[in-house]
């Protein structure tokens, strides 16, 4: 991935969504990670030596991952969520043929992601 300080609003806050689907909570809010290493689910003040941590998630917030789909993946339901496609139907609509951000516009997201 080319890191581009331009697009580093639109993808952190991409990523940072996403990891409430996964369970993982910020970077030292009840853990022992220190927010102040400035990865993805941590703070976005810039120090030296943390230019490049934004690009990263934290150990802490792999490991929420890693247990939230060992858990999901341990029971049946789970197990056929996570691995086989589900169907289109009348409830869920087919979203095979669109790529990201074409359901939210890219001004959309940055007004979400901007609170304007």
């Amino acid at each position: 991935m080319a890191a581009s300080r331009a697009l580093e609003p639109s993808w952190r806050c991409y990523s940072h969504i996403n990891r409430n689907s996964l369970s993982a909570r910020h970077d030292g809010e009840n853990n022992l990670y220190n927010a102040s290493e400035r990865n993805i689910m941590g703070s976005p003040e810039k120090k030296p030596g943390t230019e490049y941590n934004p690009w990263l998630f934290s150990p802490c917030s792999v490991s929420y991952f890693t247990s939230f789909l060992k858990k999901k993946l341990s029971s049946s339901r789970g197990y056929t969520c996570l691995v086989y496609a589900v169907e289109a139907s009348a409830d869920i609509p087919d979203v095979s043929d669109k790529l990201l951000g074409q359901v939210i516009k890219p001004d959309q997201q940055c007004q979400q992601f901007f609170w304007k």
